[in-house]
């Protein structure tokens, strides 16, 4: 697996700031369906429409 980082600056503060995703490396050229967020313990969020918690959460809303 894959982990990959990203900043998540909208939607609910709780969910804003930098938070992480993964997938297999030989399915980078077809990510779609394949890539998984970090959720309350767990990869179990899809990374389209997914919902995630950050490993560094935002104290105030970015947007």
């Amino acid at each position: 697996m894959t982990n990959f980082f990203f900043g998540n600056y909208g939607g609910d503060l709780k969910e804003q700031r930098v938070c992480i995703a993964r997938m297999k490396w030989n399915e980078r050229n077809e990510p779609v369906g394949k890539v998984w967020k970090w959720h309350e313990s767990d990869w179990k969020e899809p990374g389209i429409d997914g919902k995630v918690t950050p490993i560094l959460p935002a104290s105030v809303a970015w947007q």
